[in-house]
């Protein structure tokens, strides 16, 4: 098992897999043997590889086959189609209120979705010549790009 992300929430370490998604409990003070968190038949109702994940009380995911699942508990609760390509790569940042910031470092695109997978708003990012990394400050809205020359910063609203 190679992770493609990992994140922490609640003294929790989530691994997210390609097919599943994995975690430490009390991982900050006593870590523990990883578990399989998302159960496997609830896996199976999942197409595509996994891409990229956030988390809160829920697991939030975005897959290769164009899908935003949302899951609680290890249980699949949602899955919604994408009007978009997701890349590996690609980035999903939870921004409250059931919107998303999915982030496509290679086309240089980020766009705010809600939870139906509907597009609210798209930032076009090509003023950036590479996007190497990006980092996203919750509590100022601003997304932070950068590349081999600069550091871009974008406020969301």
């Amino acid at each position: 098992f190679e992770p493609v992300e990992f994140k922490n929430y609640e003294d929790n370490l989530y691994f997210l897999g390609a097919k599943n998604i994995y975690k430490m409990t009390n991982a900050l003070l006593k870590p523990k043997e990883e578990l399989e968190w998302l159960k496997p038949n609830e896996a199976a109702k999942i197409s595509g590889n996994f891409v990229s994940f956030d988390l809160d009380s829920s697991v939030y995911v975005l897959t290769d086959d164009r899908k935003l699942v949302v899951m609680f508990k290890g249980e699949v609760v949602k899955i919604v189609d994408l009007d978009f390509d997701v890349r590996p790569g690609a980035e999903l940042i939870n921004l409250g209120n059931r919107e998303f910031l999915a982030v496509d470092k290679e086309l240089k695109l980020a766009r705010i979705i809600n939870d139906a997978g509907e597009l609210k708003i798209s930032y076009n990012l090509s003023s950036a010549e590479t996007i190497k990394d990006t980092l996203f400050d919750k509590e100022s809205r601003t997304l932070y790009l950068l590349s081999p020359a600069k550091i871009w910063e974008l406020k969301i609203n």
